[in-house]
């Protein structure tokens, strides 16, 4: 498809009030108003106040802001955390605490029973002690072999069947 050139022939001053004179039509036969970048000059500098730039950044932010995602995000730790009313919170301890309709306090851990950081369904979540939640996880060591695959604690080799028949 090739481009149909509109030869300019008449002229007219710009809007701006420059004194410059553009055609009064571009190469695709559009009306022009400004000379290219003179648009800006008409339009006059808005001050921003305090108040106005407080209301521009509560605009933009939480469900509001162009990149939300439904309030959910990973954890460096690879749990989920949530916003709530007071901020970031751990996903799993929310759910819990909105289950059971109680508090848990600083020295208290939600332990995931099938180990998935992930899944954060209330039959999956059990509220401990943190000193007692290293006891929970000793029962399981993780293969010596390379392939983190878990092993009973009551097993003698460290490495699992299948390092095993690779080395």
């Amino acid at each position: 498809m090739t481009r149909k050139i509109i030869p300019c022939k008449e002229l007219k001053f710009c809007e701006c009030g420059c004194g410059e004179q553009i055609p009064i039509h571009d190469s695709r036969g559009r009306s022009k108003r400004f000379k290219n970048y003179h648009y800006a000059r008409v339009q006059p500098v808005r001050e921003f106040t305090p108040e106005w730039r407080h209301k521009l950044s509560l605009a933009h932010t939480g469900r509001r802001h162009w990149n939300w995602k439904g309030g959910r995000g990973k954890h460096s730790g690879g749990y989920m955390r949530v916003w709530t009313r007071n901020g970031r919170i751990l996903e799993h301890r929310y759910v819990w605490e909105k289950y059971y309709k109680a508090c848990l306090l600083e020295w208290a851990d939600v332990h995931h029973i099938n180990h998935n950081k992930t899944d954060n369904r209330v039959e999956n979540l059990l509220a401990i002690m943190n000193w007692q939640h290293p006891t929970l996880h000793k029962k399981y060591k993780k293969c010596k072999g390379g392939c983190g695959t878990l092993l009973q604690d009551s097993d003698k080799d460290d490495i699992c069947f299948y390092c095993y028949m690779d080395s």
